[in-house]
């Protein structure tokens, strides 16, 4: 209660733009029967009111050690990403051969290209002709309509970037959405194109701004029990390649 009421504070301040004095004195009535009954249940944690604050420090540890250890897999990976016209010159420089064929690179990088298309060059010497990169974006609304639930760019040189949203009541079936890829301008071939996904494994040892090791090896627990991506977008097994990727945070 105690703790709700300080964030009813934080959104009056920030999304009802009320003033300070006003939502002091809209919490202080609030907090002042809050913290009597805060008070009087600390004396009951030495008689079993320790298990339930015991329980909610191993879920919060759990789900901030989930939370940082994505912001710093985000920023390790941003460091060596790069845009498509530096990646396209790069493919005419090293004289990459292009192959027939469509690959689509799952990323959630709106801007910039994924490690995997990287990895992808350097290990095979090679590239399809085109290449799609995905993005599933989950939105803060029930269901987004089939006409406004696909975002096709065109970029350079075969590459381009689309965009599916979905609603959080919707399951997500991305071979079936980018069927409709045909009437933007976009052929693809479902059946013979490959999806490329990455799988991220930590390398332990810490870093500068890095997290503690127990809690390194916390998150590598929980990266490798994850959900497989391609059974919650439903994409065919047959036809996905994972590529690793080894990441020290």
């Amino acid at each position: 209660m105690v703790v709700t009421t300080i964030l009813a504070f934080f959104v009056a301040r920030e999304r009802g733009h009320w003033r300070l004095w006003q939502a002091l004195l809209f919490i202080a009535g609030f907090l002042i029967v809050d913290l009597a009954y805060f008070g009087s249940n600390l004396m009951r944690i030495p008689y079993g009111g320790w298990f339930p604050i015991a329980v909610a420090i191993v879920f919060f540890i759990i789900m901030s050690t989930w939370r940082r250890g994505g912001e710093l897999l985000a920023g390790q990976t941003d460091q060596d990403a790069v845009t498509i016209k530096q990646l396209v010159q790069d493919l005419a420089r090293e004289k990459t051969a292009r192959v027939p064929g469509t690959a689509i690179f799952l990323t959630p990088r709106m801007k910039n290209t994924p490690p995997a298309l990287h990895h992808h060059i350097e290990r095979n010497r090679a590239l399809q002709k085109q290449v799609v990169l995905l993005t599933v974006l989950g939105e803060d609304v029930p269901r987004i309509p089939q006409q406004e639930r696909l975002e096709v760019e065109k970029l350079n040189e075969g590459f381009y970037r689309v965009i599916l949203h979905y609603g959080y009541m919707q399951h997500t079936n991305v071979p079936s959405d980018l069927a409709a890829c045909t009437g933007k301008n976009l052929e693809i071939d479902l059946n013979e194109a490959t999806y490329y996904v990455e799988r991220q494994s930590l390398v332990h040892g810490r870093r500068k701004g890095g997290m503690i090791g127990w809690r390194d090896r916390l998150l590598g627990f929980m990266m490798r029990n994850s959900i497989d991506v391609t059974a919650t977008y439903h994409i065919p097994s047959d036809q996905t390649v994972e590529l690793g990727l080894r990441i020290r945070i």
